[in-house]
């Protein structure tokens, strides 16, 4: 896996895009809403979101404050694993 932080300010969005790898969303801090086959989901501190190869989503902070994401991402796997 990949894991990395991102910041998101107020206002601040990760447009529709679809998951190269199976990836895993944690809100560390603040609040985000996740789009996902058009359906809007609220996170909150300590929520949690797993998207699957190949699902289209995206994020956005529409709350007044800064809000922090945990991103882990699966490694492909190599051919003959």
């Amino acid at each position: 896996f990949w894991v990395g932080l991102s910041t998101y300010r107020p206002g601040g969005i990760a447009e529709m895009a679809v998951a190269r790898e199976e990836t895993v969303y944690v809100v560390i801090e603040g609040e985000l809403v996740v789009t996902a086959e058009g359906t809007e989901t609220v996170l909150g501190r300590l929520d949690s979101v797993h998207f699957a190869k190949g699902e289209v989503r995206s994020l956005e902070n529409r709350s007044g404050r800064a809000a922090v994401l945990l991103v882990a991402i699966a490694h492909p796997q190599e051919v003959g694993e």
